[in-house]
């Protein structure tokens, strides 16, 4: 294969016979030496040859979306150049989704378009000057594909109108995409499908609705989606729940007793709707009434006990507990059996048997009450238990941490409310609810005076600035003042008004919407018992007038009367100087203004002051003449 030729002139020749493109390029290198050095020379050899094609493109079938890559591989041909083309034009190659590698291109999420036939040329580029072509052909396939669907589980109210969309693509070519709602197998009928073509991808969209309306407790189960279109077959599944009223909760019973309150415990509801609960609510049936009514509500869903407060001593009462969620109420649980609260004699350690309730406002009230009387060293303090009877709210608690503390006053109440109070001992070892009787009382309904001193004030034609003092009898707690504002020429059934919701806030600018109009204002504050008289400002609400001295125009006056003024003294001025230059001696030496006076004053003055007004525009002349 190689011998080398070396004459007697120093030359060597190495003689590659029967070159070969693939084994024989590359590289060679000739090394020459002696004593003194060593000389080393590369050389490259390139053989001359037609590119042959080692990987003809083939067929190709790609889905939707996906990736699909034409290869044309020659030998080893550095000189081979490819052109591609499809449907026998070039390609734009974008670089994103249509790439080209020379000897192969790749299509990125390919559309039905992408379709077609695709030729590779290649080019020896050299001087055999050879050139081949080879097709391929790729097809675009679409399946069918759900994209849109509900969840895998999906909640509504019974009675509701339930709609669940199926939305799916796919080749249409033949009107065969079909998307179908099936429940236990049954197919649902469900009316003409929405169909959307586009034109530029040749691919359709069908949207199926199923429809269920009103619906019942047999509407709910499993549901399945199918989208076909003789490709393949997707599919999809949920599942409809319906939310119902819970179940009735367990019987309740009791834990603890007390002289005026007991302890009651029940299990929650087996099937709570389908949905989380949202309260409970206790009703109650005294012995003898045979009539069950509501008598704690809002209780929280999460625990399954609370205290009953607010009952009386030894009596014997039936309960029911009734739970609810989002969709409302379920069925009231098996009474209790009859459950009977302890005599104040039957239990009297640390109980408080003595205390006294007095109105004090329309917000408060004051509880004082005695020192157990076989107090023990368990005793810590005290929990004044109170709510609003009218509600039947779960009670409230304030807590009183010194056991020698027998007095306090409990604030922000309801005005002219009916409210149910007990005392409950804080012990340091919980053995017995130690709760005093219930004792009731109720709220003043009185609202509070006017607010005194109310003074308004028109800084601008727009803005009036109103303020005021504290009402020499808020009887409680002041929520909130309002002001009322009404234009006095104009008829006022129902006024302007602005609430003013800070109850430390004693003075407010108020803007009007006319800034001609003369206004009255009055102003009223609110308790827990409501709103209280109106009071007017500024002799019982008479016509604020505007304060001219702050007003535009006035200053405007004062300007052009200021300026005619000035004028008038200048030239009084000139006139005297004058007047003394004509008395002066001639010989007398004059300063150089003197001297320009002279000169201003030489001949008759007359002053001329006019005022224009064009347009809205007031303007001054002052002329020397």
């Amino acid at each position: 294969k190689f011998t080398i030729d070396q004459p007697n002139d120093g030359t060597s020749i190495l003689v590659v016979k029967t070159v070969d493109k693939a084994s024989d390029i590359g590289k060679y290198s000739c090394e020459a030496s002696n004593e003194l050095s060593t000389k080393k020379k590369e050389v490259d050899l390139i053989v001359v040859a037609a590119c042959e094609v080692m990987d003809i493109p083939k067929n190709a079938v790609a889905d939707y979306q996906t990736t699909v890559s034409v290869s044309c591989t020659v030998n080893a041909c550095p000189t081979a150049l490819w052109t591609w083309k499809k449907d026998g034009q070039l390609i734009n190659f974008d670089g994103s989704r249509t790439i080209n590698r020379g000897s192969s291109i790749e299509l990125r999420q390919v559309v039905p378009t992408d379709g077609g036939n695709y030729t590779c040329t290649v080019d020896s580029n050299n001087s055999l000057n050879k050139r081949g072509t080879y097709n391929a052909t790729i097809s675009v396939t679409v399946k069918a594909k759900i994209y849109g669907f509900p969840e895998s589980k999906v909640l509504y109210k019974g009675g509701d109108t339930v709609q669940m969309d199926c939305s799916a693509h796919g080749d249409d070519s033949e009107g065969s995409l079909l998307v179908e709602w099936f429940k236990a197998g049954v197919k649902k009928n469900t009316g003409s499908p929405v169909i959307q073509k586009d034109t530029t991808e040749k691919i359709s969209y069908v949207t199926s609705t199923l429809l269920i309306n009103s619906a019942i407790a047999s509407d709910a189960g499993h549901y399945q989606c199918v989208a076909s279109n003789g490709l393949t077959i997707d599919k999809r599944d949920t599942s409809l729940m319906l939310m119902t009223a819970p179940d009735r909760p367990g019987q309740p019973y009791n834990t603890w007793t007390g002289v005026g309150a007991v302890e009651l415990s029940w299990r929650e509801p087996p099937n709570t709707g389908n949905t989380p609960l949202t309260s409970y609510e206790i009703h109650i049936e005294t012995k003898g009434n045979n009539i069950f009514r509501p008598f704690l509500k809002g209780l929280d869903p999460l625990s399954v006990n609370t205290v009953i407060y607010f009952l009386q001593e030894n009596q014997q009462y039936n309960f029911k507990v009734i739970a609810s969620n989002a969709v409302g109420k379920g069925t009231a649980s098996i009474p209790s059996n009859e459950i009977r609260t302890i005599k104040t004699n039957a239990n009297r350690d640390n109980l408080v048997e003595s205390f006294k309730l007095e109105s004090v406002s329309s917000d408060s009230i004051k509880v004082k009450w005695e020192m157990p009387l076989r107090r023990t060293n368990a005793l810590r303090g005290y929990k004044i238990v109170y709510r609003n009877e009218d509600k039947n709210e779960p009670p409230k608690y304030k807590i009183i941490d010194d056991y020698t503390m027998l007095e306090t006053t409990i604030d922000e109440l309801d005005g002219g409310s009916m409210y149910s109070i007990q005392v409950e001992s804080n012990t340091e070892v919980k053995v017995s609810l130690v709760v005093s009787t219930v004792k009731s009382v109720q709220t003043l309904n009185q609202k509070p005076s006017p607010p005194a001193d109310c003074n308004a004030r028109r800084e601008t034609s727009n803005r009036i600035v109103v303020s005021w003092n504290e009402p020499e009898n808020p009887h409680g707690k002041i929520l909130f003042y309002t002001i009322y504002y009404c234009d006095r020429t104009k008829a006022c059934d129902v006024p302007n008004k602005v609430n003013v919701t800070d109850a430390q806030t004693t003075s407010i600018a108020v803007t009007l919407e006319d800034g001609s109009a003369d206004y009255s204002v009055e102003i009223a504050a609110s308790n827990s018992a409501g709103e209280g008289t109106r009071f007017g400002c500024l002799a019982e609400g008479k016509t604020m007038n505007v304060l001219w001295f702050m007003t535009w125009w006035f200053y405007l006056i004062v300007a052009l009367v200021g300026g005619c003024i000035l004028g008038v003294f200048i030239v009084c001025v000139i006139l005297c100087y004058r007047r003394r230059l004509i008395r002066a001696p001639k010989c007398r030496r004059y300063h150089p203004l003197q001297v320009l006076l002279r000169q201003m004053i030489s001949e008759d003055l007359t002053l001329k002051c006019t005022v224009q007004i064009q347009q809205g525009v007031i303007t001054l002349h002052l002329v020397i003449l």
